[in-house]
């Protein structure tokens, strides 16, 4: 990896990471304060909502804004005809899928309240569907800086207009066992408001970002692309997205019809709080997939040794997040969600075993992706969410939210044994040098478990930060941490203005 190339991914990666990590910690603080003020049974249809919208959001975009982003970053010229074409193409899938949430509104016999919020976040899909398709643009230039301010700015609008509106319609004051709580009811579709009004504000940043960085003026001079080519290349990403978010929302849904709103409220909370550490892979991917997509042009060698290394990587952060979140699950809702959500521990802790494939799954989708086997990583996440409705048909009716759970850990486990199968024959890696710190971070985990479980009088915030110095501590003392790992953190927080060290694979 060149030292320009090296500044490039870490420079990217810490936008990525800023606008990660704003994001997520904005979206949890929101959806902890709607579970705070409404309780269980209100959470659970507003998640139902935003469940039931996300199974269909993909198909607004079908596949186009991956595609843009690696034609863009193999040739600037070609990727901005395509984009021209995709603009128009656009046009035509919002319009379908608009459609095609309101039949199947209909079809589902919503109550009236649901389907006015079904409405609203209809036109969040929209206007999503667009911005998306300017930043990647902007990725394949990979100018991310844009990206990651305007996530930020969206989901900080939605969580101050959220507040706001619950103020306002609902009474928001504080409470007696949890720091907040509503003393009127409000309707669901008011809740959706603020996604609107932050899908306008990302768009505009997107825009400004186009602008800036005189798009705009590129395009004037280049002729259209060929959508047959377009869509033909975009099918395969908006497969694997279509399946990959019915893979992700379809226990929510099935949740919602076989065992109600509140079971979606119990299993809403635990799926909220594991899918918030999510931004870790995010940020890495994000930055890595264009380079991704150079190296599979130009330096096909690469890719094995990066992959290894962002798996590395991941463990080192998914291990202990893991083991803390399930060692700590009943106090940590218990103490931010109220007494009313403890049901949810125990599908917390099954979710928590997950977090660690869910991490590593990430390189292994975007590395087929960057090599145009995006068909069979389709195929890869067709398989895993068939297993995951099969499971949840199964399990829901007799365990409910545990149910789900189960499905979902079932589900993620199979998909990364199938992803990690494919990768090593498609592109030459070292496993033994993923499964040696690997053991050594578990062993780090059990000790930092062992010390969380014995200072159980402590406070909640004492313990998690007790754990951390202890995780630390003894993965720098066993080797689990090289001083490799310490320079890339450094790198990247630091915004590239130092090189990263080249990968190896070594232990």
């Amino acid at each position: 990896m060149t030292s320009a190339t090296a500044q490039r991914i870490a420079r990217n990666t810490a936008w990525f990471t800023f606008g990660s990590i704003g994001q997520k910690a904005f979206s949890f603080v929101h959806f902890t304060i709607i579970a705070m003020a409404l309780g269980v049974g209100s959470t659970g249809r507003y998640f139902s909502v935003l469940a039931f919208t996300a199974l269909f959001a993909t198909a607004a975009d079908w596949g186009i804004s991956p595609v843009i982003i690696r034609e863009v970053a193999k040739d600037r010229d070609r990727g901005l005809a395509l984009f021209r074409i995709a603009l128009r193409c656009k046009v035509v899938t919002i319009f379908l899928t608009a459609l095609a949430i309101a039949i199947a509104t209909m079809l589902a016999g919503y109550s009236p309240e649901i389907q006015r919020a079904i409405a609203v976040a209809t036109v969040t899909v929209a206007i999503d569907s667009l911005h998306m398709l300017l930043y990647a643009v902007l990725r394949g230039f990979q100018r991310v800086h844009y990206e990651a301010i305007g996530n930020v700015m969206n989901q900080a609008t939605v969580t101050l207009a959220a507040i706001l509106l619950l103020a306002v319609l609902a009474g928001l004051q504080l409470g007696d066992e949890t720091l907040l709580t509503a003393t009127r009811g409000i309707d669901t579709a008011w809740l959706l408001v603020p996604f609107v009004l932050a899908s306008i504000v990302n768009l505009s940043v997107a825009v400004y970002g186009l602008i800036r960085e005189r798009v705009m003026d590129q395009l004037r001079s280049i002729a259209l692309g060929s959508w047959r080519w377009l869509l033909r290349a975009a099918t395969p990403f908006a497969f694997t997205a279509i399946l990959a978010r019915v893979y992700t929302y379809s226990d929510t849904f099935l949740l919602s019809i076989l065992a109600g709103e509140l079971a979606v409220g119990y299993y809403s909370t635990p799926f909220k709080i594991a899918f918030a550490f999510q931004f870790l892979p995010l940020a890495l991917i994000g930055a890595l997939y264009p380079a991704m997509s150079e190296a599979a042009v130009r330096d096909r060698g690469r890719l094995g040794t990066t992959f290894t290394e962002g798996v590395r990587s991941l463990l080192l952060i998914a291990l202990p997040i893991a083991f803390g979140v399930g060692v700590l699950a009943s106090d940590i809702l218990t103490v931010v969600y109220g007494s009313s959500f403890l049901p949810s521990a125990l599908p917390l802790a099954i979710l928590a075993i997950a977090i660690p494939f869910t991490f590593v799954n990430f390189p292994a989708g975007y590395l087929l992706n960057a090599i145009d086997r995006q068909a069979t990583n389709t195929i890869l996440v067709a398989i895993a969410t068939v297993a995951n409705i099969g499971l949840n048909l199964i399990l829901i009716p007799r365990l409910s939210a545990i149910g789900a759970a189960i499905s979902a850990l079932v589900a993620t486990v199979l998909l990364a044994v199938m992803n990690f199968t494919v990768v090593h024959r498609t592109v030459r890696y070292e496993l033994h040098a993923i499964i040696h710190p690997a053991i050594r971070i578990l062993l780090a985990c059990l000790v930092m478990s062992a010390v969380v479980v014995v200072s159980a009088a402590l406070p909640l915030g004492v313990r998690i930060l007790l754990g951390a110095v202890t995780y630390g501590v003894v993965a720098l003392g066993i080797g689990a941490v090289r001083k490799a790992d310490l320079a890339v953190v450094l790198a990247i927080f630091r915004g590239g203005r130092h090189t990263l060290p080249a990968a190896s694979n070594s232990l």
